[in-house]
Formats: structure tokens, C-alpha cells, sequence
């Protein structure tokens, strides 16, 4: 693509920060393909603190059904932190322009955007029928003075009064994408009705040898939560829960949601279904189980719903692995943030002289950590396509 005249549009670049001595609470699983595409493009190598992961441990809290896949020498992925991944990609993108490679227009977003009508427009010198073959035969006949779209562009038109001519424009502007919408291109979503609330905390001693390099997934009766291995001493907590619930976490100081993260990492099978039992109407309880119920609260239809489950798995469905033992949270060490989960997907991924990447096309659960491997490959995908 070095023949290609590029411009990025940036209202809010990242800031410069000095290397923070405990981890962003925003971190993302990046895949070995990820790894690969940003050390292909000389980002990689600019991330100051990256985490390697080398096996996975996920259980549920209302049968023995388990599963770990990995293990010592084998890489999973790496756990890298929002900030530093977006300061490592700024800064490529300066060297970039300042080589005259890449345009930075930052400090204002997009105003308007005109997108030449009709689909199918093809590149200049691309032809793709045997009458367009037939009509580059002819004699050359001089052109009629060009519209504003008549040469196939697509006009950008900035806040700050600049104005753009594009052969192309990448809407990568996230889910809700103001660019997608100027594009006329519409999204259809399902709320999961869950809120993902996200933080750091410090690790006390592993159990097990490996607990650290291994990334844990714990299935509630309100979703998932997982925790990731920042370093030896940190990792990153997503708990994904009812947004009642999600608010009471938030609402929490540190030490009370520490206790609840250890309660619902290391409560057993039993606890659980005691609490379902008392959440749903069966008593007072008390104990483990009474601890369990006061920080993952129950619906009465949720909690039938979780012992109907929990009595079919247990004799349906055997554990398919050991269980594991988790590291211990001892302490919160960041602020806790909030995001509203949802799937939601484009109509289309693209218009004429427009294409949409990563979260502007497709917004998915993290619980699977696919969201910006996605947009990544996505990326790739869009420069073969320009390469081919």
C-alpha cells in the first residue's frame, strides 16, 4: 500500500502517559494473529508492558463441568493494556507522517460526508467485463467537465473547515459510528442485558504453579467473570452481571468488592445452589451460601431455572477436566468502569467508496475477548483487498 496517499481523522489523540506502576483497568486479550498483524506493522514492539498467557481454566458455579486447554510453553495470547496499546499506535502513526506516508488531521471529527450514489464503482485501472475491455479499445474521447462525483470520490468534509477528497473511507469509529449513519448504512442490536464492570486488582499467592500464566472464566447464574493475568502480581477482573447487580458492584469500596470476587472464585458448587435455594424462597440461610446470595443476588425464576440446570449437568455432563484453584484477589487497585453489553450488526459492511472496520460493523459479547481481534482482522482483511 506505499503508493497510497492516507489520512487519519483523530479529534482525541491518546495522551502521553509515563509507564503507570499498576495496570489501566481497560485491557484487551489480544490473539498470536493480532500479535503478529501490529509487530508486521511495527507496533508490537512499542508496548512497554504485555502479558503473556499460557492455558485457560473455565467452571461453572452450579455443576463440575470444567474445561483448561494450554499449558507451559504453549501461548495463548498476550494481555495488553488499553492505553499502552493506543500510545504504542499514535506514536507509529507519527513516524508515519512525518515520513509523509500518513496525514493526521486531529482535533476535530467529521461534519458531513458525500458518498458518490449507485454501488459497484470500480477502481481506476481495475477492469471486470469483457465491455469494459471493449470500451478501453476505443479512441479516447475528452471528458465532460467532472461534478464533485463524477470522478468517483468521496467528499469528507471536517469540523475545522478542512475538506477531503477520498477514493476510500474506513469508518473505524466504534459502535456507534457516526460514520456508518452519514453512510446511510443502518445496525440492528439486542441488548444482553448485561453490564460488564472491569478493574485491576493485586494478586495474594497462587494455589497451583501456572495459576498465574493462566486466564480463569467462572460461569454465574448472571454471567460470567473472568480473570486475566496482568503480570505475576496484577490481573484483570470482567464481570459480566444483571445491571442491578453491575450498579451494587460499582457502589462497592475496594475491600467489599475484593470479598466478593473471592467468594464467587472459590465458593463451591454447593454454595451456590444453597443460595438459589434461599434466593428462591427456601429460607434465611446462612454461612457461605448466605454470603454468596448477598453478593450475586437471585431471581426467584432464576433460581429454578439454575437448580433445574444444575441437577440435569450434574448427571448429564461430567467434568472434562480437573478443577483448578484460582490466585486470591487481596486487593482493588483501580478505579472500576462499566460498559453496557449489547450485540449489534450492520446492515452492511460497506457503500459505495465506504467500508466499515471493527466495532462500526459488528459488536459482540467479550466473552470470548474477540472484539478487537476482530476489528484486526478485519484491518487485514481490508488491505489484501487493496493489495489484490
Amino acid at each position: 500500500l506505499n503508493a497510497l496517499s492516507i489520512a487519519l481523522v483523530e479529534p482525541t489523540p491518546p495522551k502521553r502517559l509515563a509507564l503507570p506502576p499498576t495496570p489501566d483497568p481497560r485491557t484487551y486479550a489480544l490473539s498470536p494473529s493480532s500479535v503478529s498483524a501490529l509487530r508486521s506493522v511495527g507496533v508490537w514492539d512499542g508496548i512497554v508492558r504485555a502479558t503473556p498467557y499460557h492455558s485457560m481454566h473455565v467452571w461453572d458455579s452450579l455443576a463440575p463441568g470444567c474445561i483448561s486447554f494450554g499449558g507451559p510453553g504453549e501461548e495463548l495470547g498476550h494481555l495488553v493494556e488499553h492505553s499502552l496499546l493506543a500510545g504504542s499506535l499514535w506514536s507509529r502513526l507519527e513516524s508515519q507522517a512525518t515520513s509523509g506516508r500518513v496525514s493526521l488531521f486531529t482535533g476535530s471529527d467529521v461534519k458531513s460526508l458525500d458518498l458518490p450514489s449507485g454501488g459497484g464503482v470500480a477502481w481506476p485501472g481495475m477492469v471486470d467485463t469483457v465491455e469494459e475491455v471493449e470500451r478501453e479499445a476505443q479512441p479516447a474521447v475528452p471528458p465532460a467537465p467532472q461534478s464533485k462525483h463524477e470522478n468517483h470520490h468521496a467528499q469528507v468534509t471536517l469540523g475545522s473547515g478542512a475538506s477531503l477528497s477520498s477514493r476510500l473511507v474506513v469508518a473505524a469509529d466504534g459502535g456507534a459510528s457516526p460514520t456508518r449513519a452519514a453512510a446511510g448504512i443502518g445496525s440492528s442490536s439486542v441488548d444482553y442485558g448485561q453490564t460488564a464492570v472491569v478493574g485491576v486488582v493485586e494478586l495474594g499467592e497462587g494455589e497451583e504453579e501456572g495459576a498465574r500464566g493462566t486466564a480463569w472464566q467462572r460461569f454465574l447464574p448472571l454471567g460470567p467473570v473472568a480473570l486475566l493475568p496482568l503480570s505475576s502480581r496484577f490481573a484483570s477482573v470482567v464481570w459480566s452481571t444483571s445491571p442491578a447487580h453491575a450498579r451494587a458492584l460499582k457502589a462497592m469500596d475496594g475491600p467489599t468488592f475484593t470479598r466478593s470476587l473471592r467468594r464467587v472464585l472459590h465458593a463451591k458448587e454447593e454454595e451456590f445452589l444453597e443460595a438459589a435455594a434461599c434466593a428462591g424462597g427456601g429460607g434465611g440461610g446462612g454461612g457461605a451460601a448466605a454470603a454468596v446470595a448477598a453478593v450475586h443476588p437471585f431471581s426467584s425464576t432464576a433460581s429454578a431455572l439454575a437448580r433445574s440446570c444444575a441437577q440435569f449437568a450434574a448427571s448429564a455432563s461430567p467434568a472434562t477436566a480437573t478443577s483448578r484453584i484460582p490466585p486470591t484477589p487481596v486487593s482493588l487497585t483501580s478505579p472500576l468502569l462499566s460498559f453496557p453489553l449489547k450485540l449489534q450488526l450492520s446492515h452492511s459492511y460497506t457503500a459505495p467508496r465506504c467500508v466499515l472496520l471493527g466495532d462500526a460493523a459488528h459488536v459482540v459479547h467479550p466473552l470470548a475477548g474477540q472484539g478487537l481481534n476482530m476489528g484486526i482482522r478485519d484491518a487485514k482483511a481490508l488491505v489484501a483487498a487493496l493489495e489484490e
